[in-house]
């Protein structure tokens, strides 16, 4: 099996922050055969690559020769502080990787408190320290 992999689709079930579906559309350009596709949800990243592992998936996929698939795989959004996702696909047949591709900036979600909210907060937190000594 040779494929050729496409951008991964996108369909959001409910709020950003819930359920999406993410399908991954793979084309066999080979003989009909079992394959092990395997998706792959990093954090995105400012440098070069994908940033911290989040999520990985895998499902057994039968193709037949020439068919074209839309590997549809469950994903739950995870918060984090970077807000871009990069998702990594790659297709196993026996013990050899036949296609395999990384897509950056795929989706993006909410970001959780990071650094900046909390330095903010321990900022107000020290002023609000200092307005109480004053006071007294």
């Amino acid at each position: 099996m040779t494929s050729t992999l496409a951008i991964p689709q996108l369909q959001v079930l409910g709020e950003v922050t819930g359920n999406i579906l993410i399908t991954v559309p793979i084309t066999n350009k080979g003989r009909a055969c079992d394959a092990v596709v395997n998706l792959y949800i990093f954090e995105g990243s400012w440098l070069p690559g994908a940033g911290d592992l989040l999520a990985s998936y895998s499902q057994t996929v039968s193709f037949l020769e020439g068919e074209q698939k839309g590997v549809v795989f469950a994903h739950t959004v995870i918060q984090t502080d970077a807000s871009r996702r990069d998702v990594g696909v790659e297709v196993v047949v026996g013990d050899s990787v036949k296609a395999s591709a990384q897509f950056d900036d795929v989706y993006h979600v909410p970001t959780g408190p990071g650094l900046i909210d909390n330095m903010m907060m321990i900022m107000m937190m020290a002023v609000m320290m200092t307005v109480v000594q004053i006071g007294e």
